[in-house]
């Protein structure tokens, strides 16, 4: 598949992601296409439509995951899931952890970079005195 095609796909699944689980009926319609003709392109590409917006909710879930004020249910929510329970189990098959688990390893991870970053300027600083 084109990468122009998958990239209006994708597109257009962010777009609908919080009303539910986009169906290819109404992304074929808003790309133009006709449902059968939006499957045979993916199909000819080695793509299925269940698959990009399985990728672009994971790919959502870990950009919303690093705003740590974002209620993991409005994340939920935000990729078309109806439940927080729902979400949960994606992401588990995801990343092998709940979501609660992986905010608080990025919560982590950042803490470090920044207590790595604010020890070494801290210490130039003392060099350079």
């Amino acid at each position: 598949m084109r990468d122009v095609l998958r990239q209006r796909i994708e597109r257009e699944i962010r777009a609908r992601l919080e009303d539910g689980a986009p169906r290819l009926a109404e992304v074929a319609a808003a790309l133009g296409l006709s449902p059968a003709t939006l499957q045979r392109r993916l199909a000819e590409a080695g793509a299925a439509f269940s698959e990009i917006v399985d990728a672009t909710r994971r790919d959502l879930a870990g950009d919303y995951l690093r705003q740590p004020h974002r209620p993991l249910s409005d994340i939920a929510l935000s990729l078309g899931y109806s439940e927080l329970s729902a979400f949960s189990r994606a992401h588990r098959r995801w990343f092998g952890v709940p979501p609660r688990g992986n905010r608080y390893s990025t919560d982590a991870v950042a803490r470090q970079a920044a207590s790595s970053t604010s020890s070494i300027c801290s210490g130039e600083r003392k060099r350079s005195a």
